[in-house]
């Protein structure tokens, strides 16, 4: 948002704040939410600096009698929540161009252009100074976006909605009724289409075209697999959304570009994939780069969860809702049971079984009892593998119950099928490697074990808890536990809640 800007400044900074608040880091945060809500409602209906006294009471709770000069809480807080705020625009965009932030010594909400806002973090766009007037009672909105030539060169200038995990907070009907409209079309898969560019007059053409057929194969293959999208055969004029990778010079630059984009071009996500001059790797960290984009809780299922309505009205839509409740590790069990009922033959159904498999064999094992073929756990894996032989989540449950039964011979079948199917699924593939490593392995499949966890951590900056715990025993099983000391790093939870955040939060610690 800029002063030339059309939107209401009020409006533009509960759009972003709100978007912000739905980042892994803030709903596990609930201090630090309550005190970036608290900021922004002084903003909007006051406006101006707000004491530190003020920030303490009635922003965070403590008593009238707060003594400003004994309790350093409230400083501490927010020296926290600028980093926070720093660190979401380190892996997120601004949706209109304009990040919130708050200048050092003070305490007051500001929107600016992500060169102005954190000038460490966008060095390279050339920024105008500032003009602020701070005895304005409204939102501050300062100049310093780029011009339209540099906007044209920087993909953080252009306008995004890049949201971020969407979890659920109390009942999903609760979340789903915030976040969307009124009314909305019933929505389905979207189509994507691809698009690749590579710029070398001086690569010879044999180099260039072996370059490009090696992305573009392993592109197609990676959004073909996808669970939340299908690819557009027909281009991207008739397709919801675009992946555009720019490979620039190829093999002579150190980097490639990423960025999805909508219908309106603006940019949900964009990655830089740097080149080494290893091309097995620089090929492997496209494909996890491209695992987010179309993953069931990645860039394209956040953008279509805030569109689906209170209560999913189609299997698509199922599917995302539950994806996304199961990853914030809350209970999604009748949602599963009532899409069942409504598409009983759905090739979603097979994944919404073997979601049923998996739970009742958590109840199992908290109960101590064996794992094994056997009642309505097994019958669900059945039931998923009826419908759909290869897919990815009934082979991994089915694989979970032979490695618990000591028949690796049958886990192998299972867990071949899950990686082949489950390409998509960076938590499926994570915990596909886990089930992997409790069965001898052979050299060359650890090699690639470890690559893939390897490119995994590194494109999943911002895990969810789900994810975030996979990531880590993933790690320990190939006996890289300096990757899961960057993994540990990547998911602080500061209120601990339900058993997945509960257990990823234990090792952790335990790490550290």
């Amino acid at each position: 948002m800029s002063e030339e800007g059309s939107q209401n400044p009020a409006v533009a900074l509960r759009e972003e704040v709100h978007r912000i608040l739905q980042d892994p880091v803030f709903l596990r945060a609930p201090v630090q939410s309550r005190l970036l809500k608290f900021l922004t409602d002084h903003e909007v209906e006051k406006g101006g600096e707000i004491s530190q006294y003020a920030i303490a009471v009635d922003g965070l709770g403590r008593p009238e009698d707060y003594d400003l000069n004994s309790d350093s809480y409230p400083r501490v807080q927010m020296s926290r929540l600028r980093a926070n705020l720093a660190a979401y625009y380190s892996r997120s965009q601004p949706k209109a161009g304009q990040c919130v932030y708050i200048r050092q010594n003070e305490y007051r909400l500001r929107m600016a252009s992500p060169a102005i806002a954190y000038p460490d973090q966008f060095a390279k766009v050339e920024a105008r100074p500032v003009i602020a007037d701070d005895a304005a009672p409204a939102i501050v909105a300062e100049a310093g976006a780029p011009s339209a030539d540099t906007a044209t060169r920087a993909w953080w200038s252009r306008p995004v909605v890049l949201a971020a995990l969407v979890a659920v907070a109390g009942t999903a009907a609760a979340l789903f009724a915030l976040i969307a409209p009124a009314q909305r079309e019933q929505r389905e898969a979207p189509y994507v289409a691809l698009s690749i560019a590579l710029q070398n007059p001086e690569l010879p053409p044999e180099q260039s075209q072996d370059l490009l057929q090696s992305v573009e194969r392993g592109a197609r293959r990676q959004l073909a697999a996808s669970f939340v999208s299908r690819l557009a055969a027909d281009g991207a004029a008739t397709a919801d959304y675009e992946v555009q990778i720019d490979l620039g010079q190829g093999v002579a630059s150190p980097d490639a570009n990423v960025r999805l984009v909508d219908r309106d071009s603006d940019t949900l996500y964009s990655a830089t994939i740097p080149f080494t001059g290893d091309r097995p790797a620089f090929l492997q960290a496209l494909q996890a780069t491209l695992v987010y984009v179309t993953g069931p809780t990645g860039a394209i299922a956040k953008e279509e969860l805030v569109h689906i309505a209170d209560r999913p009205q189609t299997a698509f839509e199922c599917f995302v809702a539950i994806e996304n409740i199961r990853a914030r590790g809350e209970d999604m069990i009748d949602m599963v049971d009532s899409c069942i009922a409504r598409f009983p033959e759905h090739k979603y159904a097979s994944y919404w079984h073997a979601r049923k498999a998996f739970f009742a064999y958590q109840q199992r094992i908290l109960r101590r009892e064996s794992i094994a073929r056997d009642g309505e756990a097994w019958e669900s894996v059945l039931r998923s593998l009826e419908i759909d032989r290869y897919n990815a989540f009934g082979n991994f449950v089915a694989a979970k119950v032979s490695v618990a039964e000591g028949n690796c011979n049958g886990a192998r079948v299972f867990i071949d099928r899950a990686f082949e199917r489950g390409s998509s699924y960076p938590t499926l593939t994570a915990a596909a490697l886990i089930e992997a490593s409790g069965c001898p392995v052979p050299d060359a499949q650890l090699d690639t074990n470890q690559g893939l966890t390897e490119s995994l951590i590194e494109n999943n900056q911002a895990p969810d808890a789900l994810l975030h715990l996979y990531l880590l025993l993933s790690a320990l099983s190939i006996e890289r536990p300096d990757l899961a000391d960057i993994v540990a790093d990547r998911l602080v939870i500061e209120n601990v809640g339900g058993t997945v955040e509960a257990t990823s939060d234990s090792l952790r610690n335990a790490l550290r």
